[in-house]
C-alpha cells in the first residue's frame, strides 16, 4: 500500500512514485548549496522579514545619531521613505516517463546529475538577481534607489541636506580606483552622519582581469617597487556583467547592505500526476518564492567606465 501522509500517492504506481519522490527530494537537497556564487557567501544583503507576498523596509530618516541627552532626546523620524520589495514565485521542473521509472533496470541514481542541475539553477538564479541589480544600476528604468535616483547617481539627495555622489565614469586605473574610495570616505549615511566606509571588496567584468589582478595581486611593481595596493581589497571577477568596463566598490563589513533580499518560501520539492493516466508521465521538480532589490547606495561607489 502507498504511504500515507503529505507525501503519499495513489493508484498502482503510488509506491514507485513516492520512492522517486523521496529520491529525488534528497538529491535535491544534498546538492543545493554545495556550489555558492559569491553573492551567497558574501554579506552584501540584507534579508527583509516578510509574512505576505512584500515585504517593506524603512529606507532614511532625520536619525540625529548619538547626543546629549540634557532635557529631551532628539527623535528620529522614521517615514521619508517606504521601500516595498515583492515576493516573485520561480519553479523548475522535469518530466518522467513511469516507464523509464519502472523497467528492472532502472536505475535512480541515473538522475542525480540531473537533480543536481536543478539545485544549481536555483543558486544560479539567486545569484542573477543581483548580477542584473548592479548591471541595471547606472541608467536602467528598473534600476532606481529608494530616493529616486538611479543606484549608482552623482546627486543623491540626504536628509540632513545637500547631494552626494556613488558614480564616476572612469576607465579603472590606479588614480581612478583612489578616487572612488575618495567617495566612499566621504559618503554620508541618511541622517548625515560620514559612514566610514572603507572598500573591502571590487567586483570587475573578466574583461577586466589582467589590469586589476596586475593592481591588487602582485606584491611588487614592474621596477621592483612595493606595490602600495597590494591585496587592498579582494577582488570577483563576474563574467554576468552586461559592461566590459564597468567596475564596482564596496564595503561588505558595514550593517547597511547594497541590497536587500526577500525569502518567503524555501526550494520546496513537488511532484504532479497530471499526465500519468493518458501519457504515462510523472513530473518533478521545485519552487520557491524569493526576490531581491536595491538596498542602501550608500555602501558602494561604481563607475560605469565610459571615460
Amino acid at each position: 500500500m502507498p504511504p500515507k501522509g503529505p507525501y503519499a500517492f495513489e493508484g498502482p504506481n503510488g509506491d514507485l512514485l513516492h520512492e522517486v519522490h523521496q529520491t529525488f527530494t534528497g538529491f535535491l537537497f544534498g546538492a543545493l548549496g554545495q556550489n555558492p556564487r559569491w553573492t551567497q557567501s558574501l554579506a552584501i544583503a540584507d534579508e527583509l522579514p516578510t509574512r505576505g507576498n512584500s515585504a517593506k523596509a524603512k529606507m532614511a530618516s532625520r536619525a540625529y545619531g548619538v547626543h546629549e541627552w540634557l532635557d529631551e532626546r532628539v527623535k528620529a523620524k522614521i517615514s521619508q521613505f517606504d521601500y516595498e520589495v515583492t515576493v516573485k514565485r520561480w519553479a523548475n521542473a522535469i518530466s518522467l516517463k513511469i516507464d523509464d521509472l519502472s523497467d528492472e533496470d532502472a536505475n535512480l541514481g541515473q538522475f542525480r546529475t540531473l537533480i543536481n542541475e536543478m539545485a544549481d539553477d536555483f543558486v544560479e538564479h539567486k545569484h542573477s538577481l543581483f548580477i542584473d541589480l548592479l548591471n541595471n544600476g547606472f541608467t536602467a528604468a528598473r534600476g532606481l534607489a529608494y530616493d529616486g535616483q538611479f543606484f549608482f547617481d552623482v546627486d543623491h539627495p540626504i536628509t540632513a541636506g545637500g547631494i552626494q555622489s556613488n558614480k564616476l565614469t572612469a576607465v579603472f586605473t590606479e588614480t581612478s580606483f583612489y578616487a572612488a574610495v575618495k567617495l566612499m570616505e566621504e559618503t554620508k549615511k541618511p541622517n548625515g552622519l560620514i559612514a566610514n566606509l572603507i572598500p573591502t571588496h571590487g567586483i570587475f567584468p573578466t574583461a577586466l582581469r589582467s589590469v586589476v589582478e596586475t593592481t591588487f595581486n602582485k606584491q611588487y611593481g614592474a621596477n621592483g617597487s612595493n606595490n602600495l595596493l597590494y591585496q587592498r581589497i579582494h577582488p570577483i571577477f563576474e563574467p554576468r556583467l552586461s559592461s566590459a568596463t564597468a567596475w564596482y566598490l564596496l564595503d561588505a563589513t558595514k550593517a547597511l547592505k547594497p541590497f536587500f533580499t526577500v525569502n518567503r518560501k524555501p526550494v520546496t520539492p513537488q511532484m504532479s500526476l497530471g499526465d500519468e493516466f493518458e501519457e504515462g508521465v510523472a513530473h518533478w521538480g521545485a519552487n520557491a518564492r524569493y526576490n531581491a532589490s536595491y538596498g542602501f547606495y550608500q555602501t558602494m561607489v561604481a563607475s560605469d567606465g565610459t571615460v
